[in-house]
């Protein structure tokens, strides 16, 4: 299986923040008079370097339709439900909570292509807050392998976050585990059909490419 390194050990998203926390330490290091200045700046440095982190790692093989995880986190719920969308009929939908802490590079659940992007602006509210699902800052992304099988995935930011990114054009080919993504720190929901067969369950820390979630039916 093709391995998908980074070209940085840093998230593009990331680079102006690291770069900048960096000049700014440069000139309070130069400039204030007391330690407490630098540390906190250095602090804030150390902890961007630490979130916008991006570890090669190898996809692990799987057999044929496989799915994996798209992003770090732990799985909060795994509910069954009935689909008007894309999926119709009975699904199953997997929430993951990505943390401030987790690698926030989002990568492919499955090869084959990009069906559907979307990305709306908005608020950065709690998740906790009965508004989020509406206002908070959101991505689509639908992803339909070579026997049809389709995925979706919703992001949602949470607060005090830098923006989704969303790296791959629609109509793109995308192999398993390759990246296509950035979120720092939010909600990912995943729907699949309910005759997935599902190998994680509520409670699961899982690790983006490198968990399996299930095999399609």
């Amino acid at each position: 299986m093709t391995q998908h390194k980074s070209a940085m050990p840093i998230a593009k998203e990331g680079m102006s923040i690291i770069v900048g926390l960096l000049l700014l330490l440069v000139v309070v290091f130069f400039v204030s008079d007391g330690m407490l200045d630098t540390l906190v700046v250095l602090g804030l440095f150390l902890g961007a370097l630490y979130v916008f982190r991006t570890p090669n790692r190898t996809p692990a093989y799987f057999e044929e339709g496989a799915i994996v995880a798209p992003c770090d986190g732990i799985i909060s719920s795994i509910e069954p439900l009935m689909c008007k969308g894309i999926l119709q009929g009975e699904c199953v939908k997997i929430t993951i909570h990505t943390r401030l802490g987790d690698v926030g590079i989002l990568s492919a659940p499955i090869g084959g292509t990009i069906e559907i992007v979307s990305h709306t602006k908005g608020m950065q509210l709690s998740l906790f807050s009965p508004k989020s699902h509406v206002l908070n800052e959101h991505a689509k992304v639908v992803f339909r392998d070579y026997q049809e099988h389709t995925v979706v995935l919703k992001h949602r930011l949470q607060r005090g976050n830098v923006a989704i990114s969303l790296r791959e054009p629609l109509d793109h080919t995308i192999e398993l585990g390759q990246h296509y993504g950035f979120m720092a720190h939010g909600e990912t929901l995943l729907f699949v059909p309910a005759s997935t067969r599902l190998a994680v369950k509520k409670g699961m820390t899982i690790e983006a490419s490198q968990t399996l979630l299930g095999y399609f039916a």
